[in-house]
């Protein structure tokens, strides 16, 4: 993930640096610094934190469809199980 794709897929879910940071349970010290620097080009961002940030934006598209009082629970479900082929791969 680049510099630039991770700096707009926070954009995306409406969070904050901190608040990401906070999300992602980083170091309530300077956890919003380090998503500074890799948004930043500054350093390359751990494979743990692009895990925790892929399934954190998961999580969010799921919550949504279950939010979602237009969508049928049968297609709630065909939905929810796409996502969850995706963390699979």
């Amino acid at each position: 993930m680049k510099a630039k794709d991770f700096k707009q897929a926070r954009k995306d879910l409406g969070l904050t640096q901190r608040k990401l940071a906070g999300e992602l349970g980083l170091s309530k010290k300077n956890g919003d610094v380090y998503i500074r620097k890799v948004e930043n080009n500054r350093c390359d961002p751990s494979g743990l934190l692009i895990t925790s940030f892929s399934n954190y934006g998961l999580l969010k598209e799921i919550e949504v469809i279950i939010l979602d009082d237009s969508i049928t629970n049968a297609k709630k479900i065909e939905l929810i199980l796409g996502i969850l082929l995706k963390l699979n791969k």
